[in-house]
């Protein structure tokens, strides 16, 4: 969902907008200029939408949410904001399922493969991308094994941002693996400390730089259980042997485009075995672009 403060708030909802309220002048000019503002919530209702602009916008937008991203400055548009420790929202995708349990609520993939949600540019011409990703971790994902199927197939297990189609062009890669002990080598983060021979070191150049990688197993053994304690991709509960966790500053992704588009982004979650064995279900996705 995203607030705009001009003449009027616009609330977009995966695409979908709808004029809600008219912003008397007084309350405009009572927001300073270098004010950045974040989306509002996805599951806000309407009504809170108006007491927020009536009475708290200003408050509410510096003390909730802060800098958007620490990617040269301001002018962000948010294209998803999904929180889902919020029990108002849901997947943004039929494709996902909605995974509710007792230590877990996130949304994962339906069937070995990958399953996409589009998230729509609105129409903004952008050539930086930045957000965040967190997820779980459920079983025994084997990181970039199959890095060698290219961007097409199911390259990762964990989820790939991209752009554009016929090819996909990349931003951004969040890997999940197994674990660091010696005995997973075959699914280690590539760049992890361990002297083991890892089978999936090599990075593609289409990938470079721009990924993630992390697990939440610290054990040596992989039970088909989810991970709730130590969430994937936010830079913190670093083995010692995995450089990878802390590398291009977790949890905030920065990545730049070649030239302007207006692409929709997809956002792919991938596993090449069934769900009951591997899978990462995101938690917290929060994308934007200038």
């Amino acid at each position: 969902m995203k607030l705009f403060l001009t003449s009027l708030v616009t609330v977009a909802l995966f695409g979908w907008q709808q004029q809600v309220l008219a912003l008397p002048e007084t309350v405009l000019s009572s927001v300073p200029n270098n004010t950045e503002c974040r989306s509002l919530d996805a599951g806000i209702k309407i009504n809170e939408v108006k007491n927020i602009v009536r009475d708290t916008i200003n408050p509410y937008l510096n003390m909730k949410y802060g800098p958007v991203c620490d990617c040269g400055g301001p002018g962000w548009t948010s294209l998803v904001d999904l929180d889902m420790s919020d029990t108002s929202q849901t997947c943004p995708t039929s494709d996902w399922r909605l995974i509710n349990t007792n230590s877990v609520r996130a949304c994962g993939r339906t069937a070995s493969g990958c399953q996409s949600a589009t998230i729509s540019s609105g129409g903004v011409s952008y050539s930086q991308v930045c957000g965040k990703i967190l997820a779980i971790q459920f079983g025994n994902p084997d990181g970039l094994q199959r890095v060698s199927l290219g961007i097409e197939g199911t390259y990762v297990d964990g989820v790939s941002i991209t752009h554009g189609e016929s090819p996909r062009q990349h931003i951004w890669t969040f890997v999940g693996t197994v674990g660091e002990h010696a005995q997973f080598h075959h699914a280690h983060c590539p760049c992890t400390n361990e002297n083991v021979n890892i089978s999936n070191s090599a990075i593609p150049s289409w990938i470079g730089n721009n990924y993630y990688c992390d697990t939440a197993n610290t054990g040596n053994t992989h039970p088909h259980v989810y991970y709730p304690n130590n969430p994937l991709w936010d830079g913190e509960g670093c083995s010692s042997v995995n450089s990878c966790c802390k590398q291009n500053n977790p949890p905030w992704f920065c990545a730049s485009l070649p030239s302007p588009t207006t692409d929709s982004l997809e956002v792919r979650l991938c596993g090449n075995e069934v769900i009951t064995r591997e899978d990462t279900v995101i938690t917290r996705m929060e994308i934007y672009v200038k």
